[in-house]
């Protein structure tokens, strides 16, 4: 079911470490004291990533955590993410805000509204408002034209609603928004991520509005993978089927003909999957130090490509980074792209 239960009628239940490491006198929970007590004992193996990892899986406080894999099967640069991550944990302001993306007039204007205790987004950077909502509207079926597309990029693991229940219980939609790696741009935001979602609302149409309020108000296209589609049929039907990114034409010689389900968006073969974690390998090397998300962090540092389809973020932040790599195709008509490609703060 949409909630995670079994076909057996189970749920999944997860007690991370921090409620159970240091007890009190009178039985209750110290989290503050375990927090300080289990970062004592990881601090220990800084350098040893290994063993660190291993760490991480004994004393788990996330579900991600108890799930990471060895060093061996994993991709990428576990030290940068071990760092990087350590530093997160010890920063006492968070980079990044929780909170949602909402209409102010729809389908007009969006906004991101705060909201630390439901919000579904981690936002670490909001474009100036003179950079927001760069959406050109024309005539036609589909009007709208993402006109930012060339400066941000969208990747979206999309699931399928009609699956078991087994199934469902083990994917979220997700989303995740880069910044074009530029020399010229601010060297903290250069080729960073900027924006991530992840949740299963029992009503997909609600997933699937906030990926789109998201990208609109960052103007930028949304590269899906197409072998699940119902994202992309919602956005056609919301005359929104510009935002869906074509397939670049790096992917194509990749699969096999059959698998050309349609030209919006990317299918995920053997190949494409190689194409996205290669790029993700290099884009920690160059700028995994500064990634501001740490639930992105965490699964890339779980990640192992046979068990991919419980990574939904680092699938969405690969998707994220072919639409990068892919030479710019605008998509408005009429337009004078002169100019193009100046930066923006």
């Amino acid at each position: 079911e949409a909630d995670g239960q079994t076909k057996s009628g189970l749920y999944n239940l997860f007690i991370p470490v921090t409620e159970t490491y240091v007890i009190d006198e009178y039985g209750r929970s110290d989290i503050p004291a375990a927090k300080d007590k289990i970062r004592l004992r990881l601090d220990k193996y800084i350098g040893d990533e290994a063993t660190l990892i291993k760490e991480r899986r004994k004393y788990p406080s996330t579900l991600d955590e108890a799930l990471m894999t060895s060093s061996q099967d994993n991709p990428f640069n576990l030290e940068v993410l071990n760092k990087r991550n350590r530093q997160l944990e010890n920063m006492v302001d968070k980079p990044y805000v929780k909170g949602d993306f909402v209409w102010e007039i729809p389908f007009e204007k969006a906004k991101f509204v705060p909201n630390e205790v439901n919000g579904k987004w981690h936002v670490s950077w909001l474009p100036t408002q003179s950079k927001q909502n760069l959406v050109v509207t024309q005539h036609g079926d589909n009007p709208f034209y993402p006109d930012n597309n060339h400066k941000l990029f969208a990747g979206v693991d999309p699931i399928n609603y009609g699956g078991s229940s087994a199934q469902a219980g083990k994917s979220s939609i997700s989303c995740v928004i880069k910044r074009k790696t530029d020399v010229s741009d601010n060297p903290e935001l250069s080729g960073n991520y900027v924006a991530d979602y992840i949740d299963r609302p029992e009503n997909p149409d609600l997933a699937y509005e906030s990926i789109l309020i998201g990208c609109w108000f960052y103007g930028c296209e949304i590269h899906i993978e197409n072998q699940k589609f119902d994202i992309g049929n919602w956005l056609q039907k919301n005359r929104c089927r510009n935002f869906i990114m074509s397939r670049p034409d790096t992917t194509k010689k990749l699969t096999k003909k059959k698998s050309f389900i349609t030209e919006d968006g990317t299918p995920a073969g053997t190949g494409v999957i190689d194409l996205y974690v290669n790029l993700l390998k290099r884009h920690i090397l160059a700028h995994g130090h500064k990634i501001n998300h740490p639930r992105l962090i965490t699964q890339f540092m779980g990640f192992t490509v046979k068990g991919r389809t419980k990574f939904d973020m680092v699938v969405a932040a690969g998707y994220a980074e072919i639409a990068e790599d892919a030479p710019f195709k605008p998509k408005i008509k009429g337009v004078d792209f002169t100019g193009l490609y100046k930066s923006f703060n």
